[in-house]
């Protein structure tokens, strides 16, 4: 699907869109699924919250030097799935105000969760080159509206971007 803002005329490259608008507009109505209401967390599972997100300057990351496309944050987090002592990676929902009224603003975060056996330091070994600003171990309790069941021996570890 093509988006367009403005007629493309001579000498004038077509503008090429930061996102699809309709993926994230269910994004948007899934995470209005759990009541509307934004007072609890909701973690949103990796694939979907980048599905359709092809931002220049990832809004997960966006405080950081030479902050990098989500396309590359989407990647450096899909990495962590690949080692055996993890089992999923969520992603924060913080609110999508700015989404409603601009095309080329994504729903915002500011953290990962990782539901691991690795501990903060070798999460942040891994993921370091996307500088996050802490990376801690994060207690789950009932604020978390939808967050899957931890398994057995392993424990969420925060990944928060300022």
């Amino acid at each position: 699907m093509i988006y367009r803002r403005r007629p493309v005329t001579a000498g004038v490259t077509p503008f090429k869109p930061h996102m699809d608008l309709a993926a994230r507009q269910s994004l948007m109505e899934w995470i209005d699924s759990f009541s509307g209401s934004f007072e609890s967390e909701i973690a949103v599972p990796l694939q979907m919250y980048f599905a359709g997100n092809d931002e220049e300057h990832c809004s997960l990351t966006v405080n950081t030097v030479g902050c990098p496309s989500s396309e590359h944050v989407h990647q450096s987090l899909k990495t962590l799935l690949e080692y055996s002592d993890t089992h999923d990676v969520l992603i924060r929902f913080t609110d999508y105000d700015d989404a409603t009224i601009d095309d080329d603003v994504w729903v915002s975060s500011d953290t990962a969760w990782v539901v691991t056996k690795a501990s903060p330091e070798q999460i942040e070994d891994r993921i370091g080159h996307l500088q996050p600003s802490t990376v801690h171990e994060q207690t789950i309790d009932s604020s978390f509206l939808n967050f899957p069941e931890v398994p057995s021996g392993y424990k969420v570890v925060a990944v928060w971007w300022d």
